[in-house]
Parts: structure tokens; sequence; C-alpha cells
């Protein structure tokens, strides 16, 4: 992966975390811009003692999709661990990145609850095309 893969004319950044308090509910990642935007990284850090699967989801007015699941394993990007990077695990292996539509957002949700006092960590890495 060179820098060639990020062809956005404007870098956009989002950061958050996925904790007890929202239970398996979904959190918005990336938010609806107003335009069209390219989704390249979407990095996932686990505190918890135990592995869990974040589902992700694109929502398009009224309508929320799945689209894929990752295991983020317990401690990834901790102790030594690589944090997961999402897109790479869910997308053909030729693809760098997804479009997305103006508008849309990128939803992500546990299937179970993260354990009190930890979190699942992201950072989106995109930007508008």
């Amino acid at each position: 992966m060179g820098l060639s893969q990020f062809d956005e004319r404007k870098a956009q950044q989002y950061n958050g975390e996925i904790d007890n308090s929202n239970g398996t509910a979904s959190v918005v990642a990336a938010p609806g811009l107003q335009f069209d935007y390219h989704l390249d990284m979407l990095f996932l850090v686990n505190t918890d003692s135990s592995s869990r699967i974040l589902n992700l989801y694109l929502t398009i007015g009224a309508t929320t999709e799945p689209f894929a699941s990752v295991l983020v394993p317990a401690r990834a990007g901790f102790d030594g661990n690589p944090p997961v990077e999402a897109m790479s695990e869910v997308l053909p292996s030729s693809q760098t990145g997804m479009v997305v539509q103006g508008g849309a957002t990128l939803d992500l949700a546990v299937t179970v609850t993260v354990t009190s006092g930890q979190a699942i960590g992201y950072t989106l890495i995109g930007g508008l095309l």
C-alpha cells in the first residue's frame, strides 16, 4: 500500500470508541457527509480481555444494511498485539477501500456488550472525492 491510494480531495479522519454504555446499539463512526467519500482504512483496538465481533452497517436515508462483520481479538492494539485493519479484512485484496455515497453513514455495533471499564476504539481514515 502506497500513498497513491489516497486520492481524495480532502482527507477525513474520525475517532471514537464503543464501551459498555453503548450496549449492542450501533454507533455512527462516519457521519453522513454531503459528498461521496472514499473509506480507506478502519483501524480497531480492543482493551477488553475478551474478543468481540463488530458489525459494520451502511445507513442510507432510513435504510440500514449490514455489510460486514470483523473479529476484534482481545487486547488488539495493546501488549504488542497489532490493531485490526477492518477494510483489508472485509474487502477483496484487489480493492483498497470503498466509495460511500454522500449522505450515507457508517455505523458500528458489537454483538455482545463490551466489559465495563473496557472499550473498542476505532479510527476511520478516508476522504471526500
